[in-house]
C-alpha cells in the first residue's frame, strides 16, 4: 500500500452542503463530528478528479483509477472497485481577521497531531500546550498592552519561535508557491483546541441568497442563506493505492498546483481551490 498527501488551499469560499437545515443556516456545511471543523468529504474528492481526469487520460485509465461504472469495458465484463482511495480533507489552517499584521492562519495542537498521524511527518509537539485565551505567535501579531486581536478577542502571545519556526517549516511547502516560509511564521498562530474549534464552528461567513422566478425577479419569501468556507483555507486529504503505480499515474496528472472547482454554486464563484499534490 504506498500513499500521497494532497493538499487543497480555497482561492473563493466553498460550500460543500450537509443538507437544509431547521435553525438559522438554511445550508450549513459539512463539519467533523468531533470538532465541528469543516471537511471535504472522501466522495466529493473522487468525483471531481474523475471529472478533471477526462480531460487527461484515457477512458479506461479513468475507470481502472475510479471504478467501473457499468459491466462494459470492465474486464471479463464484471464491475470493480476503484484503485485508488481518497480519505476525507481535513482542516489544517483556518484564516482569521487580526487587528495587527492583517490576517493570521490559525491552527491548534490537535489539528498537528491528527496532520502528522495522518502524513507520516515526523515532528516533536511537546512543547506545544497552549491553555484558552493564549497563543503561540509572532511578535508581528502583538498589538502593545492588547495581545493578539483575532477577529473580536483578545489572546495573550506566548513566545516560542522555535515552535512557530518548526511548524511553518512542516506545512510551508503545503501551501501555493505564492507564500513562503517566512511570511507563514509572521502570520501563524496556534491556538488552543478550545479556541481554535469555536472559530472553525462559529466564524464561516454566511452568504445570503434568493431565488429568482420566471420573470427575473425575486421571488417572495424565497429568501435562503448558506453557509461557505472562507478563502484561504488549507485542508489536506490522503491518497491511498494498492500500488505506486496507480498512484503516479494519477498524480502524473495534476504536476504543480491545478485549480479545481468543489462544491456547488460554481457559476457564482464559489468552491475554486489550488490543489498540489506532494512528490
Amino acid at each position: 500500500m504506498t500513499k500521497k498527501m494532497m493538499y487543497i488551499f480555497t482561492q473563493t469560499p466553498m460550500h460543500i452542503g450537509a443538507g437544509n437545515e431547521v435553525g438559522v443556516i438554511d445550508n450549513p456545511i459539512q463539519r467533523d463530528k468531533i470538532t465541528s471543523a469543516p471537511i471535504i468529504p472522501g466522495s466529493s474528492l473522487k468525483g471531481v478528479f474523475r471529472r478533471e481526469c477526462a480531460f487527461k487520460m484515457p477512458e479506461r485509465d479513468i475507470s481502472d483509477i475510479f471504478g467501473y461504472e457499468s459491466d462494459k469495458g470492465a474486464p471479463d465484463g464484471k464491475l470493480s472497485a476503484g484503485k485508488l482511495s481518497f480519505t476525507e480533507a481535513s482542516l489544517l489552517l483556518f484564516p482569521l481577521r487580526s487587528l495587527k499584521n492583517g490576517y493570521a492562519y490559525a491552527t491548534s495542537p490537535y489539528l498537528l497531531k491528527k496532520f502528522l498521524a495522518k502524513s507520516g511527518k515526523s515532528f516533536s509537539l511537546e512543547n506545544c500546550a497552549v491553555q484558552p485565551a493564549a497563543c503561540v505567535a509572532s511578535q508581528d501579531m502583538e498589538l502593545k498592552d492588547a495581545g493578539v486581536m483575532l477577529e473580536e478577542y483578545s489572546f495573550a502571545r506566548l513566545n516560542n519561535p522555535e515552535l512557530l519556526s518548526g511548524v511553518s517549516a512542516l506545512i510551508a511547502n503545503a501551501l501555493p508557491n505564492i507564500f513562503g516560509k517566512e511570511d507563514l511564521v509572521r502570520h501563524l498562530v496556534i491556538l488552543s483546541d478550545e479556541d481554535m474549534f469555536y472559530f472553525a464552528q462559529y466564524t464561516c461567513p454566511v452568504q445570503q441568497h434568493v431565488r429568482i422566478g420566471e420573470k427575473g425577479v425575486a421571488v417572495d419569501g424565497a429568501l435562503f442563506n448558506i453557509e461557505v468556507v472562507p478563502a484561504d483555507t488549507l485542508m489536506y486529504s490522503m491518497l491511498i493505492a494498492d500500488n505506486a503505480e496507480v498512484l503516479d499515474k494519477f498524480s502524473g496528472s495534476f504536476g504543480g498546483e491545478t485549480l479545481l472547482q468543489f462544491g456547488s454554486d460554481s457559476t457564482t464563484g464559489l468552491g475554486y481551490s489550488l490543489v498540489s499534490i506532494e512528490k
